[in-house]
């Protein structure tokens, strides 16, 4: 199976032609409109986008083949996935799931910790990374964050004094 990317969950249904509302991990709901099909967590053949509604920041979707509420209700709680992820945003962006789970290393090569989430701040995100039972955030920004090798499966970091505890 190809590698797919989560871009949410089915929350709920909306109205009674199988339309339903998207959980959705996009940074902005309209981030969406970059997609014709979307894949549903136990079905191995994509759904085309018939129609998408939003509505501030919920997204409402209605695919070709679940035409009725009793459909739609069978996929709460099932994870939706596109082919690839596809960002609006001008300057390189990262989906959370291509980051989870990097190593994090000093440029010495000292591995330091692994990526465990990604917070949304007001300026930039932030990245948490772990080691030992311990956590530590770092700006994902250029400054700190020095090189990232998706092949290799890390991140090169160049933190400054007392950003990570455990250095």
């Amino acid at each position: 199976m190809k590698d797919l990317f989560l871009i949410g969950t089915i929350s709920s249904t909306h109205g009674l032609l199988g339309a339903f509302k998207l959980k959705h991990n996009f940074r902005k709901a309209d981030e969406i409109y970059n997609y014709d099909q979307v894949y549903i967590f136990g079905y191995e053949e994509p759904f085309s986008i018939e129609r998408v509604i939003l509505r501030k920041n919920s997204i409402f979707l209605k695919v070709k083949g679940i035409d009725d509420i009793d459909c739609a209700e069978k996929l709460i709680n099932l994870a939706v996935y596109v082919d690839e992820y596809l960002s609006n945003e001008e300057e390189e962006r990262f989906h959370e799931s291509e980051l989870k789970g990097l190593k994090v290393a000093l440029e010495s090569g000292e591995e330091v910790g692994v990526v465990v989430d990604i917070m949304e701040g007001p300026s930039q995100d932030v990245l948490v990374i772990e080691w030992e039972g311990q956590s530590a955030m770092i700006p994902f920004v250029k400054t700190f964050v020095l090189e990232m090798d998706f092949d290799k499966g890390k991140m090169v970091i160049q933190p400054i004094e007392g950003l990570i505890p455990w250095l």
